[in-house]
């Protein structure tokens, strides 16, 4: 495509945005940053003229990710995000604040008996308590930058214990265990490459067992030194427990369409038989007591009970995605979301929330701009990206480039070129937080629609778009079987107007903000980079790492594609710019800048116009623009120099629009 709003896809003006918003060294949902990132977003969908909102939302601080407790006891302690640990005696109808572990990212908890524990982050920091959680002691780093753990965790006395690890260098999954109680952690013998060790469980120092998403279990009798795969399923895993060395159970299943599925083994894991088989949510967390009386949970709010070994289950339910769950006896299940707790009681047959006060509030708040539609505007297409961002150092520094910055500076440049132009349907620009925390704010925003807001024709959604590691340009157009004529046409404007090697994808992938419409029946497009960003969550996702060629490509994608959902011809280049609605002098870009910046204008009726620059005594310094323009969209470049070639010194000057109509102005500033 020559010419035309295609063309005026800008680096500089992208390169802005992801640098403005890496500047503000961490937006993590929790911090400062994440609120000036907000102030900062406001602010540039106002000067493209958008009708611009907060949409404030508040939850517990997500503090609690994961459980544990002593079976046969009432006691469970809960850790999270933000360094907290907290612990309930009487199996979550009261609860009480422990202590705070130095903002670790706490990634999970493990009790041998009621005093003594332990913990790890996500740091690498190994702590222990031997007084039930009051107090806890700084054991190891046991994990060096290259590793992340965050899975299974198993101690079966005072000495013996293991964790499954990530090498990043290695690219395997292994589990590491100690003789000492965590003092020095050894690696087994064999690696188990290309598997994703998910929960590990021992009956004796020697005896375990451990299940890979992948679908695979292992098993060891050497104490974890080696271990050796047995059972193989056609779908991933995801928990297991064992009653002894013969019988134990495993859960786990599959999504697209959603299935769980339950086993059990009475040989040691020789054989399996499948006890229950769920169709409308994934079997996520168990545990039996006994043979007969056991609890488990499913991913989208499931909650299930057995007392005759599962061939009758009692069945309780509630709006939420369960992360994480514990039975401390048989009587009671207590489950974890982001940032709520809840217990289900055999005895009374209900379910209660139980999140204590004693939680911190966060106060957070997605942008919402918006651009009435001209002929449909009750009828919207929502264009989304998340601005928080999270790394393993997400308090100090979470610069976040790629994950999500270069998404918003997306959604940015699409409002920079559609905002003055009419479009039948209204656009709505949204910067979502709380995507880390697990899609917080886009789900606060489907679930609170009402009204026209309802009317969402195609929700599109940029998450990470600007790291490539192939020179052929590949990138993911994501949707589902339900809206397959939405992937099928970005997948045609991407041919026809970029570089790009596009795959298209029709699974639901619940790791995004478009999944909370996609949950909600809204059609979505979800565009990504197809590859593996090595900084993906950490503190050298920068700027420096970015080919932001590339991104212009998926913005043109976009851009032709959204233009199309628009009811108008793609050819975007041919689109007569006479729908511009009003005068607009948008900011130039760079600015600051050296030796020379760019100006964008738009004129909304044929007649002269004049575009000068001037000096803050009043003084003209250039005249750029003095001629008839029809309506349209324009952009010129001002080289820093005088009417008479000669470069300006450093400082504040003035862009003045000067029509008929109108008169603006907007200051820039040259820095040499």
């Amino acid at each position: 495509m020559n010419g035309g709003l295609l063309d005026l896809v800008n680096t500089d003006s992208i390169s802005k945005t992801i640098i403005d918003l890496q500047n503000f060294g961490t937006r993590y949902d929790y911090s400062q940053g994440r609120v000036e990132a907000g102030d900062y977003l406001f602010d540039r969908f106002q000067d493209y003229g958008l009708d611009v909102i907060f949409d404030p939302f508040e939850y517990h601080a997500e503090i609690i990710k994961w459980l544990a407790t002593v079976p046969g006891t009432s006691h469970v302690w809960a850790v999270g995000d933000s360094g907290y640990i907290i612990h309930s005696p009487d199996c979550g109808d009261s609860w009480e604040r422990q202590t705070f572990i130095n903002h670790d990212h706490l990634r999970g908890v493990f009790f041998l008996d009621t005093l003594t524990g332990w913990c790890y982050s996500q740091q690498g920091h190994f702590y222990h308590t031997g007084d039930g959680g009051q107090t806890w002691s700084f054991v190891c780093q046991f994990m060096d930058e290259n590793m992340y753990s965050d899975y299974g965790f198993f101690f079966t006395d005072s000495l013996t214990g293991w964790i499954t690890n990530y090498d990043s260098t290695l690219n395997c999954e292994t589990i590491v265990y100690t003789r000492d109680g965590g003092k020095i952690w050894q690696v087994p013998v064999d690696i188990n490459r290309g598997m994703v060790i998910v929960d590990i469980e021992f009956v004796s120092p020697d005896t375990g067992f451990a299940v890979d998403m992948n679908g695979h279990v292992l098993n060891t009798t050497d104490g974890g030194e080696t271990w050796v795969t047995g059972a193989s399923f056609p779908h991933f895993l995801i928990d297991l427990c064992f009653l002894d060395s013969g019988q134990g159970y495993l859960a786990g299943g599959m999504q697209n369409p959603d299935e769980g599925y339950l086993y059990r083994t009475e040989d040691g894991g020789e054989s399996w038989e499948e006890i229950l088989h769920y169709e409308s949510d994934v079997l996520y967390r168990f545990q039996f007591h006994d043979e007969n009386h056991g609890w488990i949970t499913g991913f989208y709010g499931l909650i299930l009970y057995t007392q005759n070994g599962g061939d009758t289950w009692q069945q309780y339910e509630v709006d939420d995605n369960l992360l994480d769950m514990v039975s401390p006896d048989s009587d009671y299940c207590v489950a974890i979301s982001y940032g709520s707790i809840y217990q289900a009681s055999r005895l009374t047959e209900e379910m209660e929330d139980v999140t204590p006060s004693l939680l911190p509030m966060v106060h957070s708040a997605n942008v919402v701009a918006v651009k009435p539609g001209s002929t449909h505007p009750d009828t919207s297409i929502v264009n989304g990206a998340h601005y928080d961002s999270i790394s393993d150092d997400k308090y100090v520094s979470a610069p976040g480039a790629d994950d999500n910055a270069s998404g918003v500076a997306g959604v940015m440049e699409l409002a920079r070129l559609m905002s003055p132009h009419e479009f039948p349907y209204t656009l709505k620009f949204i910067a979502f937080s709380g995507e880390e925390l697990g899609l917080l704010g886009s789900f606060h925003y489907v679930a609170n629609l009402s009204g026209p807001a309802k009317n969402i024709k195609a929700m599109v959604n940029f998450d990470m778009i600007a790291h490539v590691n192939s020179p052929k340009w590949p990138v993911w157009i994501r949707s589902d079987s339900s809206c397959m004529v939405m992937g099928d046409l970005a997948y045609e404007m991407s041919e026809l107007y970029t570089d790009l090697l596009p795959t298209l994808n029709f699974e639901v992938t619940p790791n995004s903000d478009h999944y909370p419409f996609q949950e909600a029946g809204y059609p979505v497009l979800y565009f990504a980079e197809k590859g593996t960003n090595p900084n993906y969550h950490t503190t050298g996702d920068a700027f420096s790492t970015l080919d932001i060629a590339y991104e212009a490509d998926v913005l043109k994608m976009a851009l032709a594609t959204v233009y199309q959902l628009n009811d108008l011809s793609v050819h975007v280049d041919d689109v007569s710019v006479s729908d511009v609605a009003e005068y607009r002098l948008y900011g130039n870009y760079p600015n600051p800048f050296n030796p020379q910046t760019t100006i964008e204008y738009s004129v909304a009726r044929q007649g002269d116009v004049r575009v000068a620059v001037y000096d803050l005594l009043g003084r003209q310094v250039r005249t750029l623009v003095d001629r008839t323009q029809k309506s349209g969209h324009y952009r010129i470049v001002w080289d820093g120099k005088t009417q008479w070639g000669q470069s300006v010194t450093s400082g504040v000057y003035l862009i003045r629009l000067e029509s008929k109509d109108k008169v603006l102005s907007k200051k820039v500033v040259l820095i040499k």
